[in-house]
């Protein structure tokens, strides 16, 4: 059994995989490293499945068909053996140091999230849909946390146990972990991180419609 498990969730992630892995076989070279691509169209899969051969700590779990962000984190989770689990995002937003940062944050029936919100250099476009999103989490979810959004998490296994069902499949998975976890009675921790961003401006500001719908439906299925 591993002492830590992170899952990084790949979808369409053929550029950055191959080095974000890397970077985390270096830095956790006996921990658990799970890759969970899904519904990917490019050479993701390959890359995973030829990174699990090379590195005894590291596996992979192909989905065929795309489930989603939320989907795949669970899935690896379920897979995972450590007692200190987590994600982050293939892309290297990311780094091994941010996740060192939050396991030294770490304590028990805790989750520790990481915050881009404190990052002044961060994009004026992510700052507003940030802002807007948290808000509605806050309304909606009673969560006060300035980033419940960032893509670097860990957690006490019996956190990510506690929660017997995920509604969500997508981005509002991570308002759905919150506020289940101290729903269920778990400190929730958030740590500044300064990322090293990925030009995804066009990106966000396409799915902004659809991940304020997709947390309305969260809210009226819990």
């Amino acid at each position: 059994m591993h002492k830590i498990s992170i899952v990084i969730p790949a979808y369409n992630e053929e550029k950055y995989l191959k080095k974000t892995v890397l970077s985390f076989v270096k830095s956790f070279p006996k921990e658990e490293i799970i890759i969970v691509p899904n519904g990917c169209t490019d050479k993701t899969p390959e890359i995973a499945v030829n990174l699990s051969k090379k590195f005894s700590n590291v596996k992979n779990f192909i989905i065929k068909e795309k489930v989603g962000k939320g989907a795949a984190v669970v899935y690896g989770l379920r897979k995972s053996s450590g007692y200190i689990i987590g994600f982050v995002d293939a892309d290297g937003s990311y780094k091994p140091k941010h996740v060192k940062k939050l396991i030294d944050s770490f304590e028990k029936k805790t989750l520790v999230c990481g915050s881009k919100r404190f990052d002044k250099d961060e994009y004026i476009i992510r700052k507003i849909t940030s802002f807007g999103w948290n808000f509605l989490a806050r309304i909606l979810f009673g969560i006060k946390m300035k980033d419940t959004q960032a893509g670097a998490k860990i957690m006490d296994r019996k956190v990510f146990d506690s929660i017997k069902k995920f509604t969500s499949k997508g981005f509002a998975f991570d308002v759905e972990l919150i506020f289940k976890a101290k729903k269920n009675g778990f400190k929730i921790k958030e740590i500044p991180l300064k990322i090293s961003h990925k030009n995804k401006k066009l990106f966000i500001f396409l799915l902004i419609p659809n991940m304020f719908i997709e947390l309305m439906k969260l809210r009226l299925s819990i």
